[in-house]
């Protein structure tokens, strides 16, 4: 009987300790977890201090769930097998040590006896500087962003990045070849340039630039409306063309340009020579006039007039004939004769005569009065026989008769017969 009394006291004392106690071990599948934010703090405790018994699990997800679930169900150990599968431990009683690390916050990277886990391993197996960058993020979701990355290289150089202000801007991108192309600029200035750039437009044009050429160009631009008007050009041969142009203020004109039209006009020019001298035109009246010009003969001829009147004066004919005539002249003192003719209709009238010789001899005329006179004349064969005459007093003579003489009037009377 007494025998009974203690076996059923000991029964007793040992359910009452047992059910009093917590559990001392839960395993947690992780599989059916979520990998949600990065943000809490606990979180961030435990990617620093708590995966020191998740090194056989080979997926950074399944192991941070590991480690973040057993610290949330305030267990001290998390022990992850290489099938990922997740044991929560509680610390042992009485001062006896447990088999297993005790997370805490006072644990840092570099502990005696702490093997870093599989993740950490395969990505930087040899390379202390790069894992210790890597754990001094204070920014979880860029730490996450960088332990998913497969590419090794990628990994390498966002490392070697001195510059943490790059650091984010880059593992901001969602675009994976957008990152890839920053991160194979060998040049630290253009990826500087890059990564200052606000507007993710702007980023995704100029890293779809497949020309490294272009691309230094447009990252040397220090004016920032410049560069936004090269990006927002959607014909790649324009944009092509523009950053072929040597001189920056010729790039500023064309990009100052409102007029689509005017600027492809432009931008087919392959004379140089012809570009600059037509960038140079302060006048946008004279711009536009010129730009609509068809004949890219008459283009050049009417942009190597060296006299900005003559210039002008020919821009502002609204006739297309009489503006292909004058170009056509060759002699440079003719052309500076038409053009400072005032009256219009004398224009038109010069710029009708077929005959080369005939207008040459009407432009060596000095007396405005005397052209004017020749010009008035309908007769073409009236102004032939005219021009031929080598006797200026006989011209002169000529052109005093009153204009309603014409030479089919004029009868000469034979001299009286003396008888």
């Amino acid at each position: 009987m007494g025998i009974f009394l203690v076996t059923v006291l000991l029964f007793l004392k040992y359910f009452f300790v047992v059910s009093g106690q917590e559990i001392s071990t839960m395993v947690i599948d992780v599989h059916k977890e979520y990998l949600n934010t990065f943000n809490d703090t606990d979180s961030k405790k435990a990617l620093r201090y708590g995966f020191q018994k998740t090194e056989a699990c080979r997926e950074f997800k399944l192991a941070f769930i590991c480690v973040r679930k057993c610290r949330d169900l305030n267990y001290d150990v998390a022990k992850s097998d290489k099938n990922c599968k997740c044991t929560c431990h509680k610390k042992s009683e009485k001062g006896h040590k447990s088999p297993f690390a005790k997370t805490t916050d006072t644990w840092r990277f570099g502990a005696p006896k702490m093997s870093a886990p599989y993740w950490i391993q395969q990505l930087m197996p040899k390379n202390q500087q790069q894992l210790a960058i890597i754990l001094q993020l204070q920014n979880q979701q860029q730490l996450a962003i960088i332990l998913q990355l497969q590419n090794q290289q990628q990994l390498a150089m966002i490392l070697q990045l001195q510059n943490q202000q790059q650091l984010p801007m880059i593992l901001q991108l969602q675009n994976q070849q957008q990152l890839a192309m920053i991160l194979q600029l060998q040049n630290q200035q253009q990826l500087a340039m890059i990564l200052q750039l606000q507007n993710q437009q702007q980023l995704s044009m100029i890293l779809q630039l497949q020309n490294q050429q272009q691309l230094a160009i447009i990252l040397q631009l220090q004016n920032k409306q410049h560069l936004a008007m090269i990006l927002q050009l959607q014909n790649q041969q324009q944009l092509a063309m523009i950053l072929q142009l040597q001189n920056q203020q010729q790039q500023a004109m064309i990009l100052q340009l409102q007029n689509q039209q005017q600027l492809a006009i432009i931008l087919q020019l392959q004379n140089k020579q012809h570009l600059a001298m037509i960038l140079q035109l302060q006048n946008q009246q004279q711009l536009a006039m010129i730009l609509q010009l068809q004949n890219q003969q008459q283009q050049a001829m009417i942009l190597q007039l060296q006299n900005q009147q003559q210039l002008a004066i020919i821009l502002q004919l609204q006739n297309k004939q009489q503006l292909a005539m004058i170009l056509q002249l060759q002699n440079q003192q003719q052309l500076a004769m038409i053009l400072q003719l005032q009256n219009q209709q004398q224009l038109a009238i010069i710029l009708q005569l077929q005959n080369k010789q005939q207008l040459a001899m009407i432009l060596q005329l000095q007396n405005k009065q005397q052209l004017a006179m020749i010009l008035q004349l309908q007769n073409q064969q009236q102004l032939a026989i005219i021009l031929q005459l080598q006797n200026k007093q006989q011209l002169a003579i000529i052109l005093q008769l009153q204009m309603q003489l014409t030479f089919e009037q004029v009868t000469i009377e034979p001299l009286p017969v003396k008888m």
